[in-house]
């Protein structure tokens, strides 16, 4: 069974979060402050790096998450890179 876990990228004030799976990245989920959204109302972008890759939008971190879970495959994905240790 897998292990999944999610790794805060660059900016520690950002939701911004990589997906991994076994300790290799296979996707990201992010807040989408870009998106015309109605008031109080968020949008995560999710997107998975696996073949075939694939991207979509979630009302919330966990769906986004999900998605990415529910589509990464075994083709390709890599070792997470430049993140100090303690995030």
């Amino acid at each position: 069974m897998a292990t999944w876990t999610r790794k805060r990228t660059f900016d520690p004030d950002l939701e911004d979060w990589v997906v991994l799976r076994d300790g290799l990245m296979v996707g990201r989920v992010y807040l989408d402050d870009l998106q015309l959204n109605a008031p109080g109302i968020e949008m995560w972008e999710w997107s998975v790096i696996t073949m075939p890759a694939r991207s979509g939008l979630a009302s919330s971190l966990e769906e986004g998450l999900e998605k990415v879970r529910e589509l990464a495959t075994d083709d390709w994905g890599h070792e997470p890179h430049g993140w100090p240790d303690d995030r």
